[in-house]
């Protein structure tokens, strides 16, 4: 992700929900989309580990897929 939002490509990011937002992200500027569950109870826990991985298993796989189709169409 790192290399790519560096040389200009397009990325598609997901991101747990245990840090506030931003801090890692890299821009959306409508060319770069972070996926993220922000609906869960333990949101911005900082913790360094977790028992359930629930803000990961929030994130629907189908919109990530979608987001995807639609940033390959326009490279």
């Amino acid at each position: 992700m790192h290399l790519s939002y560096a040389f200009g490509v397009p990325v598609t990011a997901i991101f747990s929900n245990r840090d506030f937002s931003g801090r890692w992200f890299p821009p959306q500027d409508g060319k770069n989309v972070v996926h993220r569950a922000t609906n869960i109870a333990c949101a911005i826990c900082l913790g360094e580990t977790c028992s359930n991985n629930i803000c990961m298993k929030n994130i629907d796989p189908h919109t990530v897929i979608e987001s995807m189709r639609k940033t390959l169409t326009q490279i």
